[in-house]
Formats: C-alpha cells, structure tokens, sequence
C-alpha cells in the first residue's frame, strides 16, 4: 500500500496488480508518519519471517 504526497492511496497485490483505493486529505507530516509506519510494518513482517525461516530450519535438522 502506498500514499502519495496528495493523499491518494493505491494498493498494490502479490501478483503485481495495483487498485487505487481512493484519496484522503492529509498533510506532508501525516504522509510521513504513514511511511515510517509502513517501513516499520515491513521491518516487523521481515524480521518475523526470517525467525521463521531460521527456526524451521533448525528443526529439519534436528
């Protein structure tokens, strides 16, 4: 999902299509903190699945 600097808001799906949900008023501040937020998300969902990479590795060795 992605917001540009005028607030239009576009989806974008696994197998590369995109839809443009709509547009929202918002300020550049407001742009910002939804793109550190969605960074923030990605780091998250990264980290996790690269735990989960890690563990079930781990447990085919075993």
């Amino acid at each position: 999902m992605t917001v540009d600097k005028d607030g239009n808001i576009t989806v974008t799906f696994t197998d590369g299509s995109t839809h443009k949900a709509g547009s929202i008023p918002v300020s550049k501040e407001e742009v910002q903190a939804l793109k550190t937020m969605a960074g923030a998300a990605a780091g998250v969902a990264g980290l996790l699945a690269g735990m989960g990479y890690v563990l079930l590795k781990r447990k085919k060795q075993v």
